[in-house]
C-alpha cells in the first residue's frame, strides 16, 4: 500500500502549485531602474501582494539540473553548454545563446520572455534573472554556466524592500 504524502509536503506542494498558478496569471512589465546599489536591477511595480513560502527554499530540489532549485521560484532556469534557457509551467520563457551574451564591463538586457521575465549579464560578468510574481520580485543571480554560487533576493514590489535572500554555494 503507498504511503500517504506528508501534511508539509502536501502544503508544500500546493504552495509552489499557487506561486506557479500567481506567476502565469499576474505578470507586470517594468522599466528597467540601474540606480539601485551593486549591480543587481530592480524595478518595483505596484501589484497585489500574495503570500509565499519562501523560508522554504532549502527544503525542496526536484533534481532536474535546474540552477535554482528553489520552491519560490517562479521559473526554472537552465544553464547549458551552449544557452541559458528558463522556462515557466509548460512553456519556455527564453533561450538565450551564451555566445551573444558579450564581454562583462557593462550591464546589458540579452532577453525578455512573453511573461515577463529578463535575462541580465551584469557589469561584474554574472547572470540575472528578474521576474514579477504576485507581489514580489524575484531576482535569481549567478557567477557562471557551471555556478559556483547563486543567490536569490525576493522584493517587495509595492515598498522596493528586500523580503529575503539566500545565497547557495555550488
Amino acid at each position: 500500500m503507498p504511503k500517504k504524502p506528508s501534511t508539509r509536503m502536501i502544503a508544500c506542494l500546493l504552495t509552489v502549485a499557487a506561486l506557479l498558478l500567481t506567476a502565469a496569471l499576474s505578470l507586470a512589465a517594468s522599466a528597467v531602474d540601474l540606480a539601485g546599489s551593486g549591480p543587481y536591477i530592480v524595478a518595483p511595480v505596484t501589484l497585489t501582494p500574495v503570500p509565499t513560502a519562501t523560508a522554504q527554499w532549502t527544503a525542496w530540489n526536484p533534481n532536474d539540473g535546474r540552477i535554482n532549485p528553489e520552491p519560490a521560484a517562479p521559473l526554472a532556469i537552465y544553464c547549458g553548454t551552449d544557452s541559458i534557457y528558463a522556462y515557466l509551467p509548460g512553456a519556455v520563457e527564453f533561450s538565450f545563446p551564451l555566445a551573444g551574451a558579450g564581454p562583462a564591463g557593462q550591464t546589458a538586457l540579452l532577453a525578455e520572455g512573453p511573461a515577463g521575465a529578463r535575462l541580465y549579464r551584469l557589469s561584474t560578468g554574472e547572470f540575472q534573472v528578474n521576474m514579477i510574481h504576485g507581489g514580489e520580485e524575484y531576482v535569481f543571480t549567478w557567477d557562471a554556466c557551471r555556478p559556483s554560487v547563486t543567490t536569490t533576493r525576493v522584493y517587495d514590489v509595492a515598498t522596493g524592500a528586500l523580503r529575503s535572500t539566500f545565497t547557495r554555494p555550488w
